[in-house]
């Protein structure tokens, strides 16, 4: 093979780790140290900087700065990007690394891989893969696994399933700088496993990211690089039976664990793998040989940044004219992620290749995101970076993409076949298998010509059509590769071109039928996440009507009562929230006539609680769009932040037309509640 002549000899393992102990240092290191660390002459030494340095200038543009026998890297951050996209084709494998990797290919695979497969992968010959298996077989037997070789077939691991996971589990925390390479290697060999990969390295950086969030933690940049490329090779390695658990059998004052068990449950979520419930043992021995270090939870105003999110996630729905806003999934994670903003510092953040390549291949979303990220700058009061909004595009981006998936379930399709009830029978099974859309029947093409086709938004079909004013799709009974790529652009298009036209005014004046379309078009399981939702925090005895106050200070004592009664919150509260408003001015009035005065989260509110208060006279609170205020909204948010949904739902209604007047026509606090019910029933 060509590129096996061709192929450049220049970075190793040694070359390579001296790479990295110049990425840890910010002085000159001399090379003398060097020599003693790796055992080899400082002639060795010197050619070893001399080849970094041509093959860094060659292929990047980045030099070693080199004087009197000392080195030292510059510029560091391009560096650590050059490292982070090698594959098999710029590093020399030596035997002890072929072996891990040949490991890693067979641990994730779900069938036998043939020498042939494994020699493409890492760039070497079949030869050379031949002469590895005697050394394969003892190096997986010291796992407790055994090889399996079959004539005609390949390779095999044949083991337990907690022999395999722990020695993946020892592979990823000893090889992160392998399977980079690895996976780098794989996306140029193969674009559709390139694309899954690229697809599910953003699904985990969420993952991570939620369930640093949920338990107080940030792990360190190599713990979260050695945690993402565990969680990614988990995904793409062998189902396992899923069983159905409670959470009290695993969650305990263990925060490992409690982090194992936050990733278990995301990755059954996120990923169609059924993962059996002793993922959480392994995660959590991972865990524990991780560092991360603990984040104070009473530090930071949450419901502020649920505010801020929701403005930013606002001015994109009307950037792109896509109703992102009805996203609960959007709002929950981009919360979790802007709230980490507050707590990284920028060196803090990882730089993945994969981050360059979002932003690169979706421009026009990086540039909309950024030129609508004044909100985020105004909040921290600094620049928001590329790369912080290269993070953001990945979740607006996953967003438009569940949209799109609700979009194609909606499209109805009919199948025209002209060659008998077996070969439309064989299409219509195919399509079934491949494709989202529903299939609403079969036909013959001169049927087609005396059917209503105002309703089918796709035609597939084995004949040409005549005599149709519609676009049809022409394909084979068996759907080639061809047919497969020519299906999805289409319905891509469709569904991006159904959510695009989008009316983003819902209001009740819209007629039954149109909310209706638009439940059912967006809202289908897109909503359906665990927690309590408005209705469940705002029962009748938390609502209060036509009090009398002086003040926007007494509002807030007065709404405050019924929750201060039920001992949901302390006296402490109460005042803080009045403080606040007090220091840093009316930020809790959010909507005309409406205020939603909080505090921080923090020990002094016992229990997640909301309640309601419609003023007999309105007061104002010092907002000059939105005073004077009607109704007074508490707010009050302990440690588990079980708020979200709630959130969510009411700053949904606040923009619907004549819902605050609906509360202003109710006569009871049954009424008030029976109309948030109704109200929110045109997005739940």
């Amino acid at each position: 093979m060509y590129y096996l002549i061709e192929r450049r000899v220049n970075i190793n393992k040694r070359r390579y780790e001296i790479l990295c102990i110049l990425l840890n240092e910010n002085d000159f290191v001399p090379l003398e140290h060097l020599k003693k660390i790796f055992k080899v002459s400082l002639r060795t030494i010197n050619e070893d900087v001399k080849i970094i340095n041509n093959y860094l200038l060659k292929y990047s543009g980045i030099s070693i700065n080199v004087r009197d026998s000392e080195t030292k890297l510059e510029d560091k951050k391009s560096v650590k990007s050059f490292l982070s996209g090698l594959n098999f084709y710029d590093y020399t494998l030596n035997k002890t690394e072929r072996l891990n990797v040949e490991t890693l290919i067979l641990l994730i695979s779900k069938e036998y891989v043939t020498k042939k497969e494994l020699a493409d992968i890492m760039f070497a010959s079949r030869s050379t893969v031949t002469s590895d298996i005697d050394g394969l077989v003892t190096f997986i037997k010291k796992k407790n696994m055994s090889l399996v070789t079959k004539p005609g077939k390949g390779l095999f691991i044949d083991g337990s399933h907690r022999n395999k996971r722990e020695a993946l589990i020892d592979f990823v925390y000893d090889n992160c700088y392998l399977i980079n390479m690895f996976i780098n290697s794989v996306n140029n060999l193969n674009e559709n496993i390139a694309f899954k990969i690229e697809e599910n390295k953003k699904t985990i950086f969420n993952i991570i990211g939620e369930s640093e969030y949920r338990n107080s933690v940030i792990f360190s940049e190599k713990s979260f690089e050695i945690l993402s490329n565990y969680l990614l090779v988990l995904s793409l390695s062998t189902d396992y039976d899923h069983e159905s658990i409670d959470e009290s059998d695993f969650i305990s004052d263990n925060l490992d664990k409690n982090i194992a068990y936050s990733l278990y449950k995301q990755l059954i979520e996120h990923f169609e793998h059924h993962y059996d419930i002793d993922e959480c043992i392994y995660l959590s021995k991972l865990i524990s040989n991780l560092q991360f270090r603990l984040v104070g939870a009473n530090d930071d105003d949450s419901i502020s940044i649920n505010f801020i999110t929701r403005e930013l996630i606002d001015s994109l729905s009307r950037e792109l004219s896509i109703p992102l806003f009805l996203d609960y999934k959007l709002f929950e994670s981009l919360s979790l992620h802007i709230e980490r903003m507050k707590l990284y510092k920028i060196e803090d953040i990882v730089n993945y290749p994969e981050l360059k390549l979002i932003a690169k291949e979706n421009k026009d979303l990086f540039k909309k995101i950024k030129k609508h990220s004044e909100v985020l700058s105004s909040y921290f009061n600094r620049e928001i970076y590329d790369i912080e909004i290269s993070y953001i595009v990945i979740y607006v981006y996953a967003s438009l993409e569940r949209m799109i998936d609700r979009a194609c379930r909606r499209l109805k399709s009919i199948v025209v076949c002209n060659s008998g009830i077996g070969t439309s029978q064989l299409l219509n099974h195919k399509l079934e298998e491949l494709f989202k859309f529903k299939i609403v029947g079969s036909t013959t093409s001169h049927q087609l010509r005396n059917m209503d086709l105002d309703d089918i938004d796709i035609i597939i079909t084995t004949v040409d059509l005549y005599n149709i004013n519609k676009e049809y799709i022409k394909v084979s009974p068996l759907i080639n590769a061809y047919d497969y790529k020519k299906i999805s652009d289409y319905i891509y298009e469709k569904s991006r071109s159904m959510i695009k036209n989008y009316d983003l005014d819902f209001t009740e004046n819209k007629s039954k039928k149109q909310n209706n379309e638009k439940k059912d078009l967006f809202l289908e399981k897109m909503n359906s996440e665990e927690g309590n939702s408005l209705e469940d925090f705002l029962v009748e005895d938390n609502i209060v009507l036509d009090i009398e106050v002086s003040d926007w200070k007494e509002s807030i004592k007065m709404a405050s009562e019924v929750l201060l009664d039920k001992k949901f919150i302390s006296e402490e509260y109460v005042s803080e929230m009045i403080e606040n408003i007090e220091e840093f001015g009316p930020y809790v009035v959010v909507s005309e006539n409406f205020a939603l005065p909080h505090g921080k989260i923090s020990s002094k509110v016992n229990k997640t609680s909301m309640s309601l208060a419609r003023l007999r006279n309105p007061v104002n609170f010092g907002s000059p769009v939105f005073d004077p205020i009607k109704f007074v909204c508490i707010l009050a948010v302990d440690e588990n932040k079980d708020h979200l949904k709630a959130l969510f739902e009411l700053i949904n209604l606040l923009k619907i037309d004549g819902f605050k007047r609906a509360l202003e026509l109710a006569r009871t606090s049954e009424e008030v509640r029976n109309q948030i019910i109704k109200y929110n029933r045109i997005f739940n």
